[in-house]
């Protein structure tokens, strides 16, 4: 069942946020990275004697931090500058037979297992439909999760060469 996105509009005159935001998207336009590790052995662990997708979990995680701090959350939506209630986690999903990917969303739940549920029901339905998109057109609302495990490394950053108005995390592990 989907659920409408709320948007809520930032009134910029009163927004604490507005000076730095206006540097940062207009004077400077910047990206950013920030890598920090986290020990997620005791997630692995249980997941693995659930018998649950730990990617599944590590979207949840993901997904339910920074649905909490409303900085995260913020847009455009027909130029109007506001922020969602919540994200939507955007995944990659791989295709074994040709060594591809393709893009897949589900709708966040605060409710692990409605989650995780959403997402199986998808892999179930999309997982082996070729294409950048596999689902569908993502909301508005959806930002970029994954993780690359057969790959070490300590930094990820993703760059726009277009200069889009993105403002959504873009999270990665190994």
């Amino acid at each position: 069942m989907k659920e409408k996105i709320n948007f809520t509009p930032i009134d910029f005159n009163d927004w604490n946020g507005r000076e730095i935001f206006y540097y940062f998207s207009s004077i400077a336009p910047t990206g950013y990275s920030l890598t920090f590790k986290i020990n997620v052995t005791k997630l692995k662990r249980a997941m693995e004697d659930k018998k649950l997708k730990f990617f599944l979990a590590y979207s949840y995680v993901v997904t339910k931090s920074l649905n909490k701090q409303k900085e995260f959350k913020i847009a455009k939506e027909n130029g109007v500058l506001g922020y969602y209630d919540t994200l939507t986690p955007l995944y990659a999903t791989f295709h074994d037979d040709d060594k591809t990917f393709s893009l897949m969303w589900c709708e966040y739940s605060d409710d692990f297992l409605t989650f995780y549920q959403s997402y199986i029901t998808n892999q179930k339905k999309y997982g082996d439909v070729h294409g950048i998109l596999c689902n569908g057109i993502p909301p508005k609302n959806a930002y970029t999760v994954s993780t690359i495990p057969w790959v070490e490394f300590n930094h990820f950053a993703m760059h726009s060469f277009e200069n889009k108005e993105y403002y959504f995390s873009i999270c990665r592990s190994r």
